[in-house]
């Protein structure tokens, strides 16, 4: 998963990419909560017939990068993600 947030006010600036199912989409702010970042996610295409649907994702930094969790659907994912070395 790769995710790249330019903007607050510009959902089309926050892009996500699904590798292992190669859907894409973008991010909507929501608000923050504590040090929680919320977003809804909005799923635009992709080669796959799964590639479709929305939900919110919960992003709270850590010391090493930041927790992940998606819900939506009745699917909830939860992770790490870490910014590449530049």
């Amino acid at each position: 998963m790769t995710a790249t947030v330019r903007s607050l006010t510009e959902p089309k600036r926050n892009t996500v990419h699904y590798a292992g199912i190669d859907c894409h989409g973008r991010w909507t702010y929501l608000g923050r909560s504590g040090s929680a970042y919320r977003f809804r996610e909005v799923i635009t295409g992709g080669r796959s017939t799964s590639c479709k649907g929305t939900g919110t994702v919960t992003l709270t930094p850590t010391g090493q990068g930041m927790r992940y969790e998606f819900r939506g659907g009745g699917i909830v994912s939860r992770g790490v993600l870490y910014r590449p070395p530049l």
